[in-house]
């Protein structure tokens, strides 16, 4: 790991780079992924990437780091002091790390012939395959025909190093848990909702207690004195 919070240049300043900001997808990209891997014949798994940010090279201003001891090769000890190396591969923790690992796994992506989803970022969409992937950082989430998940995994796989891919589980801090309910009456669907509670006696259903006070009609005499603030400040506005 990188100090990202300890890096200086040659004249002991704080250093400057690039600034390359990741583009991490939203929450509500995540839940319309979920979405679409409820349509049926599609399933979802989630697949996460080895040592992410390593598998891309860094560019931009070159870096030096101090190597801990502990990982000085055996040919070093006795011979250096506190040596320096270049480093080569984007550590975490430094600055520019996330948007080159950022651009290294797009790069893969798109050329599996994967499109970018408009307006959304890290977002993409197989048009070939209908198939919907979300990556956020080293978490990779799939949405697609059941059929097409093994291919679709495998040529992902033979491009960026990553784990065997799995059911869904937590994927940005949130579990999921796929199940089915029997949606018998409207009743039942409004059970499934925090925001109602169903009386089951009635069979119906209404809203749970809110903090939140009921929004009054204002009184005549209010209504008047509005109106009368209204216009004097539109005067004054245009005066």
């Amino acid at each position: 790991m990188c100090l990202g919070d300890n890096v200086v240049d040659q004249d002991f300043n704080w250093a400057e780079f690039a600034e390359l900001s990741s583009s991490p997808p939203t929450m509500e990209a995540s839940k319309a992924l979920d979405a679409v891997g409820c349509l049926s014949g599609y399933s979802k798994t989630q697949s996460d990437a080895t040592g992410a940010y390593t598998q891309a090279y860094l560019q931009g201003t070159p870096t030096w780091v101090r190597l801990p001891a502990e990982r000085w090769p055996s040919s070093w000890q006795g011979r250096y002091k506190d040596p320096v190396v270049p480093l080569v591969l984007a550590l975490y923790g430094h600055p520019d790390a996330g948007g080159h690992w950022e651009r290294h796994c797009e790069k893969h992506v798109l050329s599996l012939g994967f499109q970018r989803v408009q307006s959304w970022d890290s977002v993409f969409w197989h048009p070939g395959h209908k198939a919907m992937l979300l990556v956020y950082v080293d978490d990779f989430k799939l949405a697609a025909p059941t059929r097409v998940h093994s291919k679709l995994w495998s040529q992902l796989r033979s491009r960026i190093e990553m784990e065997a891919p799995r059911g869904i589980d937590r994927f940005l801090g949130c579990m999921r848990r796929a199940f089915e309910v029997p949606a018998r009456s409207v009743s039942t669907l409004l059970a499934l909702h925090p925001g109602y509670h169903v009386r089951p006696k009635l069979g119906g259903a209404k809203r749970a207690p809110t903090p939140l006070q009921k929004r009054q009609r204002p009184q005549r005499h209010q209504r008047r004195a509005c109106g009368k603030l209204r216009s004097v400040l539109l005067k004054g506005i245009w005066a």
